[in-house]
């Protein structure tokens, strides 16, 4: 298993950061690679809500399942997906400061097939250079 984590500071209050965190449409504009989702259960974003999300990266098609663990308007969602060879938990965490927003993200992935587990060691480190760049995408987006 294998853990990521990343703060990032974003000039804009804890309610606008939240906001744009939980709109499925805007995610497709920081998010890399996510092409469309698909709402499966009904009553908005809550706890046991079910997405369908379907990503192309490098010309592959990857469809992961999602569902919400952890849903707290304007200070956390966790969320955790599964497709074919991994399974992944991501942690978003609100904190207000002077400036704005502390935006806290963690992961977890755990690499269920045995060719994504030879391949962990390059994967996590793409993971990891992706994360960044989406992340700073979001803040850059919401910011201007």
């Amino acid at each position: 298993m294998a853990k990521h984590q990343m703060t990032i500071d974003i000039n804009a209050p804890v309610e606008t950061v939240f906001t744009h965190l939980d709109d499925a449409e805007f995610a497709k504009q920081w998010i890399g690679g996510l092409d469309s989702m698909e709402v499966l259960t009904e009553g908005g974003n809550r706890v046991g809500a079910k997405t369908k999300h379907i990503y192309i990266e490098n010309g592959r098609t990857i469809e992961m399942l999602e569902e919400t663990l952890v849903y707290e308007p304007d200070k956390k969602v966790k969320i955790y997906g599964k497709t074919d060879g991994f399974e992944l938990t991501v942690q978003y965490e609100l904190e207000a400061i002077a400036t704005g927003t502390r935006l806290h993200y963690e992961a977890e992935t755990n690499m269920t097939s045995f060719m994504m587990k030879l391949m962990s060691v390059i994967i996590n480190h793409s993971s990891n250079n992706k994360t960044h760049e989406d992340l700073n995408r979001l803040k850059s987006l919401i910011e201007n």
